[in-house]
């Protein structure tokens, strides 16, 4: 039965809900650090629970389940209605962490909150007794006749884990992490319920309330003033910290928000974030990411070949780095460290990084043995070479010609034997990658593995990827990374590391995108074409893959 419900449960309970406004947005307490929404309808239709619900591996199981489970509780699947929840509106859950009256800081007790548009207030009641009756819940039911709202909780109060209170409009239900918390989640719930503007989140935080303007299948919205209350209020090692590094906090004090959402689309899965700011100047004087994507030049040392699973590439304003670390004790440990100063390092980077995974290739590489020696009492080293499998990178990072750090880097290749030194080009093969180049291209430095790379010098290069979905996406974009999940980008020896269960996995996959200009973030997962949305494939894959509980 157990393992029957461990791969039924999410499709039954998603079946139950449904949304499509958010005039719930009231009743989140301003303490809230956390507040995810769930669109449960738009779920439901993508997943396309009715096909799912046909497959065998689950009918079979959904049959064993039904005949375990209270009458109630299978009539509820049959007329999901009869829970007296409105299924035209959303899902919200909420987190927040109280403080104690007798301790200086915030406890770590977790309390939570969930909210459902109410249909019909009778039924809740109604299916609460049912609840009560079946599970022996020691239920109490109370009627606030002056404000018209119902509620139940444990009789008990040192049981009393988990409370309700509704009226016509919302069902809330709040719960606690710990039995030991001292706080009162019926007074919890009850307090929620009277929607009271100086309690609600939206009419305390401008950033939540653009937040409950937009609409995907998964959002959720982290309450930047309460979570940096949370942090402050840790000690007085975090203030000093942030005393120390003045710029750091006022950007992070300019935050008054997070959001992220999560969208399945028929061809792809969509996750982005967004911040939002309380001035919108200072946002963009913190902003780290440069303007435009990686130079074109670059693209024309990702590749030996043409061919590219993938790539990087982000462009930044290294000065802002030195205005970010104002910690004095970390600019000494920076000074210690490599005798520059973090000035001198900033200054050496023009502020350009690309790199690109280009192949996985069998190569010789250097593996080694350990024999200890009498005479010197310790372990010698004995080098051998072996043909093994391994990712083929390359790696530019932008610098300015004659720098500190330049020469700096240059003096520990020098000085460590590991590395041959010809021209331009040093080059090791003390690694498990094969033989690694590095050498100064003059304004970037420039690594690989590839076996071409030691024939690159400034006048010659090698050829731009022939992906221009890779290309665009990290010449577009400040920061930019694309990588193809097709399998015929990987040889027979990639493949033979994956295990033959994943192959339906790996047939469905076809890119992986991210790209940020510093703020706003997306992060994509392309599938390859197929019948129904990317949820329902999703799950109807993983349903494929898990064992037979039978």
């Amino acid at each position: 039965m157990k393992k029957n419900l461990n791969l039924l449960l999410p499709l039954l309970l998603v079946s139950l809900f449904s949304c499509n406004s958010y005039s719930e947005k009231k009743y989140v307490p301003k303490d809230a650090y956390m507040v995810a929404r769930i669109d449960m309808g738009s779920l439901i239709d993508k997943m396309d629970i009715e096909s799912l619900m046909k497959m065998d591996k689950v009918a079979d199981n959904f049959e064993d389940i039904k005949d375990e489970m209270p009458t109630f509780i299978n009539d509820l699947f049959k007329d999901p209605s009869n829970t007296g929840i409105d299924f035209n509106a959303p899902v919200t859950v909420f987190a927040t962490m109280g403080k104690n009256d007798n301790r200086k800081y915030r406890t770590s007790n977790q309390r939570f909150g969930f909210i459902f548009k109410v249909d019909d207030s009778e039924k809740i009641s109604k299916l609460l007794k049912e609840l009560d009756d079946e599970f022996n819940l020691d239920y109490t039911e109370r009627h606030n006749e002056d404000e018209d709202y119902y509620k139940v909780y444990i009789k008990e109060e040192r049981r009393r884990t988990h409370a309700f209170a509704w009226n016509d409009d919302v069902l809330i239900i709040t719960a606690k992490e710990r039995r030991r918390d001292d706080v009162d989640v019926k007074s919890m719930a009850e307090k929620l319920i009277k929607a009271e503007e100086d309690n609600s989140l939206i009419n305390n935080n401008a950033a939540f309330e653009e937040f409950c303007g937009e609409s995907n299948d998964f959002d959720v919205f982290a309450n930047a003033d309460v979570i940096k209350d949370i942090i402050y209020d840790q000690g007085d090692d975090v203030k000093e910290a942030l005393k120390e590094s003045k710029n750091v906090k006022k950007y992070i004090d300019n935050i008054s928000g997070y959001s992220m959402h999560l969208n399945f689309e028929d061809e792809e899965v969509v996750v982005s974030a967004t911040p939002y700011y309380k001035d919108a100047s200072i946002a963009e004087e913190y902003n780290i990411t440069g303007e435009e994507g990686i130079p074109s030049d670059y693209l024309k040392l990702l590749t030996s070949n043409g061919k590219s699973i993938g790539a990087m590439g982000m462009t930044f304003k290294p000065e802002l780095y030195t205005k970010m670390i104002d910690n004095k004790e970390i600019k000494e440990m920076i000074k210690q460290g490599t005798g520059l100063s973090l000035k001198d390092i900033v200054s050496s980077f023009t502020g350009v990084v690309a790199a690109s995974l280009s192949d996985f290739r069998e190569i010789e590489v250097t593996k080694y043995d350990y024999k200890w020696d009498y005479n010197s009492y310790e372990y010698i080293k004995i080098p051998r070479k072996e043909k093994e499998t391994v990712p083929i990178f390359n790696v530019q990072i932008g610098i300015t010609p004659k720098s500190k750090v330049v020469k700096w880097v240059e003096e520990q290749l020098e000085n460590d034997k590991s590395f041959t030194k010809k021209g331009n080009v040093y080059t090791t093969s003390d690694n498990d990658v094969g033989d690694l180049t590095m050498m100064n291209l003059g304004n970037k430095w420039f690594i690989s593995n590839d076996p071409k790379a030691k024939k690159v010098n400034k006048s010659t290069s090698w050829n731009s990827p022939s992906n221009d979905n890779l290309v665009e996406t990290i010449t577009d974009n400040p920061m930019g990374m694309y990588v193809s999940l097709e399998k015929k980008n990987f040889n027979e020896e990639a493949l033979d590391e994956i295990p033959k269960e994943l192959d339906g996995v790996l047939g469905m996959l076809k890119n992986l995108k991210m790209t940020s200009n510093g703020n706003s973030t997306s992060i994509s997962l392309g599938l390859q074409p197929g019948e129904g949305n990317s949820l329902h494939r999703i799950l109807k894959t993983g349903i494929d893959l898990a064992p037979d509980l039978n």
